[in-house]
């Protein structure tokens, strides 16, 4: 994003780029990491116990051959349909953006079957405990798209940028499913290759395929609900004026990093720990487990949030090489990022609060409360963005999230699966003194007034230092991981496992 920022700026060129990015993703978000492969993490672990790792195995393969035939679909698609898909998703697009759009879409027809193939090479290593490489397809896969972008902005100016990264897109995805084979495991890269030669087409059919779909179907309408408040965004944004759509989109895309860094890349280890923990302990793992993890999660946000909101401006200039805009857009995109930053606690609460939903089998409240914000979105965002250009969009945004947030959090309490406001009070005094803490540093270092880069890189690291650092004092979840990971050969026991092959 900081490359497409800084090479396209806010253009149509990057509206172009960031709209078929998004589309291209959107089996891999919707149907894929945000509804398919969590319903399998939750079922195969009960599966392997009450039918063993053979009827497990065929539960992995009959989701990721239907998930490969819905990307391989949804390509040629969008390919095929591109001129009403351009209509729907950004009628304010002039003829120039909608010729790329064309160009862009015809570039990715494999890209999302590419993705998925990706993630499902990498769900196997998380899935046997070598989850060390799970992360991986996502950190290659976007630098060889990154690479394609610049290297396409150096032969054929912007078009060409858009061009190769999503050139680059498809390739890092299928590098990155290469990768993740060789590093699997033996005895599970052997059963499943064994499987596949006795047909793919067997995998398409299997015993209780009904019940794991129905789960994911709920799941599906959930996370393309979500999805659909991106959308949302670009429609309007693409009718306030040129260059919207970037806009939103660098300013959105700092708040969903920390989300990503701190809560969904956490969810590698927890969302099997959870699942786990609520096959041995029923309720009770809330107060054991998944309760302390989650406020653990949430106290190490102080200091993003901080940084998106007291040091909008450092962060911006720090992470988006902001020549390519002019003088106005820069200080649009410093308003959105405070906005943004702000939401970032409500994107980490929803997420958690609609993973444990998911958990406990309380999957369609996830649909119905999604839904339900939906219009409030859209009705706001149609009375806000007129009067309030962009920012009234990220308002709305904001709303959106909390409304979530609050309405997944009053159903786990209804029904009484451990969630209670009894005896949470220890938990909101330890987050709100980290967050104060943080804060108050935060304060105390902008009034400084670092005028260098590194300077600005240097006040965040130390915020996100103390952070932790009460974070461990306060004796939240991780406190016995990270006292660990500090001790004599720590250090060395991590990377042991990383690299050993079982």
């Amino acid at each position: 994003m900081q490359q497409v920022a800084s090479v396209l700026g806010a253009s149509v060129q990057a509206d172009a780029l960031l709209l078929v990015f998004q589309l291209v993703w959107l089996v891999e978000i919707v149907v894929v990491s945000g509804a398919a492969m969590p319903v399998l993490i939750s079922r195969v672990y009960r599966v392997e116990a009450a039918d063993g790792p053979e009827e497990a195995a065929r539960l992995f393969l009959h989701s990721a051959v239907w998930c490969a035939a819905i990307a391989t679909v949804f390509g040629l698609g969008l390919w095929l349909f591109s001129d009403p898909v351009i209509g729907l998703t950004a009628p304010g697009f002039g003829p120039e953006a909608r010729a790329l759009c064309r160009d862009l879409l015809a570039f990715s027809i494999l890209t999302p079957l590419c993705l998925v193939l990706s993630e499902y090479s990498g769900a196997v290593n998380r899935l046997t405990q070598n989850g060390a490489w799970y992360s991986a397809p996502q950190v290659v896969t976007n630098l060889t798209a990154l690479a394609g972008l610049v290297l396409g902005f150096r032969i054929a100016g912007p078009v060409g940028a858009a061009s190769g990264m999503i050139i680059g897109l498809s390739i890092g995805a299928v590098s990155m499913a290469v990768v993740q084979a060789l590093v699997m495991p033996r005895d599970a890269a052997a059963q499943l290759w064994r499987y596949l030669r006795e047909g793919v087409w067997r995998c398409f059919r299997i015993p209780n395929a009904r019940g794991y779909w129905g789960a994911v179907l709920a799941l599906v309408f959930a996370a393309l609900v979500s999805e659909l408040y991106v959308y949302v965004d670009f429609y309007f944004a693409s009718t306030v004026r040129p260059g919207g759509i970037g806009l939103i989109s660098y300013a959105s895309r700092l708040a969903t990093l920390t989300n990503v860094l701190l809560v969904s890349s956490a969810f590698v280890i927890l969302e099997p720990r959870w699942a786990q923990a609520l096959a041995k302990d029923g309720a009770d793992a809330w107060r054991r487990t998944i309760g302390p993890d989650a406020v653990g999660m949430l106290s190490l946000l102080a200091a993003p949030v901080a940084a998106l909101t007291i040091f909008a401006p450092q962060t911006v200039a720090l992470i988006y090489d902001t020549g390519a805009m002019s003088a106005v857009d820069v200080a649009e995109l410093v308003g959105l990022t405070r906005i943004y930053g702000m939401s970032v606690i409500c994107i980490s609460a929803s997420l958690i609060l609609a993973r444990t939903l998911v958990l406990h089998g309380q999957t369609r409240w996830v649909v119905l409360i999604s839904l339900a914000v939906l219009p409030v979105k859209v009705l706001l965002s149609g009375i806000l963005a007129p009067k309030f250009g962009l920012n009234g969009l990220a308002f709305t945004t904001l709303a959106g999230l909390a409304l979530q947030a609050i309405g997944y959090a009053a159903i786990l309490m209804r029904s009484g699966v451990g969630l209670s406001l009894k005896g949470s009070g220890g938990s909101a005094i330890r987050l709100a003194v980290v967050f104060a803490g943080t804060f108050a540093v935060a304060w105390a270092l902008h009034a400084l007034n670092v005028p260098s880069p590194f300077g600005v890189l240097a006040a965040i690291m130390l915020m996100g230092a103390v952070n932790a650092a009460m974070g461990v004092g306060m004796r939240f979840a991780y406190a016995d991981a990270v006292e660990a990971l500090l001790s004599p050969g720590g250090w060395s026991t991590r990377l042991g496992k990383l690299f050993r092959r079982r």
